[in-house]
C-alpha cells in the first residue's frame, strides 16, 4: 500500500511540475550535466550498495516505517526525481506539449 502512495504522490509531483509554468520554467533552466552528476553521487551515495537501492527494497517490502529512512529516500531519491521531470518537460518542449 506504501509502494502505490509513494507512486502517486511521485506522479502528481511529476505532473505538478509539468502543468505549472514557473516549476517547468524552472526544472528546464537546470543544466543536465549538474543533474547526472548529483545522480552519481548523492543519489547513488553510499556507492556499495547504493542506498536509494536499500529504500526502495525497503519501500516495496513494506519496512519503510521510520521518518529517517523517508528522509533517507526523499534525499537520495531527489536528484533522480529532478532528472526525470527535466526528461519530461525536454520531451513535452521537444514534441509541443
Amino acid at each position: 500500500m506504501k509502494l502505490v502512495l509513494t507512486s502517486l504522490g511521485l506522479a502528481a509531483l511529476i505532473v505538478a511540475g509539468m502543468v505549472i509554468p514557473a516549476a517547468r520554467t524552472a526544472i528546464s533552466s537546470l543544466p543536465w550535466g549538474l543533474l547526472i552528476l548529483a545522480c552519481l553521487t548523492l543519489g547513488l551515495a553510499p556507492f556499495s550498495p547504493p542506498h536509494i537501492v536499500e529504500k526502495l527494497q525497503m519501500l516495496a517490502q513494506g519496512t519503510l516505517s521510520r521518518p529517517i529512512d523517508w528522509f533517507d529516500m526523499l534525499l537520495h531519491g531527489a536528484p533522480w526525481i529532478l532528472t526525470l521531470m527535466k526528461g519530461v518537460a525536454t520531451a513535452l518542449d521537444k514534441f509541443g506539449g
